[in-house]
């Protein structure tokens, strides 16, 4: 009985083994046709064969990326965190890190993506590798509006890179043009319209004069012509209500305002670095 069992007990790891490296070709073979879809699952399978935890782990980490072809991050960062970090090397942890920090800058978590960059920074040894995630740790601090964090790592970027100091990409980093939004409220709160225009909202604020200013005249000469139930539920609620909304919406003139110059200086950023990493 034993002699029997034994043939039969190798035949079935070759069997495994055979059945392993076919759904494993064939899930490679999908993943470079770009069919992520079903590449995702046949790794999946692979790992149901598997027995091999360093095996299993470049698994993981290929059908995450699948997941990140899809712009699925969510998926994406479920199958980076199955994967057992002690067992990587050094440039397969920085890998790890560096995905899981990028697929949440993706999916704007910046503060969790931030963190997986101190993860990266503090399990990664190997200094060498600190250049190639300097690009996404700048734009995270930029997100997270830290410029003065941005701007010391954009001068490590530089030194590392070896090129002269770029003082205009500096300059734009440490002293943002960015709009006060306390201060556009407190500009319509002296003169409706004024904080409009302070954000650049020349129409806008032309209105809000117009009608909180029109509203209190209507308000004025009703009570001149003793019209005053006029003048209190019509002229006074009327100027309260163009008056309350023309601080709300100069704050919201500022957000956007805001907004916009830090999108034109991430883009500005990201072309930066994109032209001198190498």
């Amino acid at each position: 009985m034993k002699l029997q069992s034994i043939p039969a007990y190798l035949c079935a790891i070759f069997l495994v083994t055979d059945s392993f490296s076919q759904t494993l070709k064939y899930a490679d073979s999908l993943f470079r046709a770009s069919s992520f879809k079903h590449a995702a699952v046949y790794y999946e399978k692979a790992l149901y064969e598997s027995a091999n935890p360093s095996v299993n782990n470049q698994l993981l980490f290929k059908k995450a990326i699948c997941y990140k072809q899809q712009l699925d991050y969510k998926a994406e960062l479920e199958n980076l965190h199955r994967i057992q970090i002690q067992l990587c090397s050094d440039s397969f942890r920085y890998a790890c890190y560096y995905e899981k920090s990028l697929s949440l800058y993706l999916s704007k978590n910046y503060s969790a993506a931030a963190q997986e960059m101190l993860n990266l920074n503090f399990f990664v040894r190997d200094s060498t590798l600190r250049l190639k995630n300097l690009y996404l740790e700048i734009l995270i601090d930029c997100q997270m509006d830290l410029y003065e964090e941005a701007a010391v790592n954009m001068i490590l970027f530089m030194k590392m890179e070896k090129l002269s100091p770029d003082s205009a990409m500096l300059l734009k980093l440490k002293h943002p043009a960015f709009k006060n939004i306390q201060k556009a409220r407190l500009m319509s709160a002296f003169l409706p319209g004024l904080g409009q225009a302070y954000t650049g909202q020349y129409k806008d604020a032309t209105f809000s004069f117009l009608l909180t200013g029109g509203a209190a005249a209507y308000g004025i000469v009703s009570v001149i012509g003793q019209y005053y139930f006029s003048a209190v539920f019509t002229g006074a609620t009327f100027c309260y209500r163009f008056y309350a909304g023309g601080l709300k919406y100069s704050q919201k003139c500022a957000l956007n305002y805001n907004e916009q110059k830090k999108n034109a200086l991430i883009a500005d950023i990201s072309d930066y670095l994109s032209l001198h990493l190498k």
